[in-house]
């Protein structure tokens, strides 16, 4: 392989790695988050707040690093909560949001309804148990009342079966569903924890049935506008993988392997290019026989020549154009040609006029006239 090619090779794995890290990341779409447009997903909610000119966001940072007093909700969050029944093989990131909590931040959990998201335990205080439901995407619909003083008026929300809390533990009921606990709320220091027992209601699939969204609606009424938390989904504030990547601890890795790459190819350069012994010869290409033709009518220095035949090969083509036969006569080509008016009558002597090329420049003029007229009858 040539040196040329391998620096092709080698731009282009580059090129081809640069056009897959600006592809956008579309694994969020379907994510149980704000950028979740399926039907488990809470893109709906983040539209419906924004769309009603509430300041809602989304949140990237570690619960520590919350603006004090701030409203946060996690929505069937990971890392958030201790389960009840730790998994050994499990890897999350531990809750660090007990100050934030404690110095008046505003915590609304809604929990998720499958059995990996039960929580024990959040910021040191103890989760009420639940009642497990059935959310299967066939399970039969329910219609089910939430009254409380959480809410303006009873709201009823026809969907599967939503979990309950089995008790209000420590803390103040603020809704019930069907008489059953469903909002509780929990003082933590100056700060409030609120949880709800499940998120059901706020997921693309349920947001429009019945009063899900006035649900909702109740919660900012009572808590304020939210930040909502994406970071315990594992998304971060970085669309783009090539920004990702610039801030994050592979750089150094990163670089090493561009240079080993670029390494290796410089050293495979540094070989001599290898031939077998008594190897034949390859067969001449199209393009090395028509060069080899021009060297030798170049060095004849019969320019005449070689101009009346370039002027037959244009005779040539224009009939092919035409789809006339190859023996038609030249005043024929010529009738032909006047008909299309495709060409000016001055233009057409370049293919009549005798032909005078005593030099390389007279015979440059000439091809140049007949390629002239031969573009502008095909084009």
């Amino acid at each position: 392989m040539s040196r040329s090619a391998r620096w092709s090779l080698v731009a282009l794995g580059l090129l081809l790695g640069l056009v897959g890290l600006l592809q956008p990341d579309r694994s969020r779409e379907l994510s149980r988050s704000t950028f979740g447009v399926t039907s488990v997903g809470h893109g709906a909610l983040l539209a419906l707040l924004t769309e009603l000119g509430l300041p809602a966001s989304r949140s990237f940072a570690p619960a520590d690093a919350l603006p004090p007093g701030a409203t946060v909700w996690w929505i069937e969050p990971q890392g958030v909560c201790r389960p009840r029944t730790p998994s050994a093989d499990a890897v999350e990131a531990p809750w660090t949001g007990d100050a934030w909590l404690a110095a008046g931040g505003v915590a609304v959990v809604f929990l998720g309804a499958d059995p990996d998201d039960d929580c024990a335990e959040i910021a040191g205080v103890t989760v009420p148990a639940r009642t497990a439901v059935d959310h299967r995407p066939d399970a039969p619909r329910a219609a089910q009342t939430i009254d409380g003083p959480l809410v303006g008026a009873p709201r009823l929300l026809p969907m599967p079966a939503l979990a309950s809390f089995t008790d209000h533990g420590a803390g103040t009921v603020r809704a019930m569903i069907d008489g059953k606990p469903f909002v509780v709320a929990m003082p933590v220091g100056d700060g409030t924890l609120v949880l709800v027992a499940d998120a059901a209601p706020l997921r693309n699939q349920w947001l429009d049935a019945g009063d899900a969204a006035l649900f909702a609606m109740d919660l900012v009424r009572a808590y304020g506008v939210p930040r909502i938390d994406e970071r315990s989904h594992g998304l971060h504030r970085e669309r783009g993988a090539v920004r990702y990547l610039a801030r994050s601890p592979a750089v150094p890795a990163l670089l090493g392997i561009a240079v080993l790459g670029l390494l290796v190819v410089w050293h495979a350069n540094l070989w001599p290019a290898r031939r077998a012994p008594n190897a034949p010869e390859p067969a001449p290409t199209l393009e090395a026989f028509v060069d080899s033709l021009a060297h030798l009518y170049a060095r004849s220095g019969d320019f005449q020549r070689v101009a009346e035949r370039y002027q037959q090969l244009a005779a040539a083509r224009l009939r092919r154009h035409f789809g006339l036969p190859a023996d038609t006569p030249l005043p024929a080509l010529l009738d032909r040609l006047r008909a299309s008016r495709r060409a000016a009558p001055p233009a057409l002597a370049a293919l009549t006029a005798p032909i005078a090329a005593r030099s390389a420049a007279a015979l440059a003029a000439t091809v140049r006239a007949l390629d002239a007229l031969v573009e502008d009858v095909t084009r």
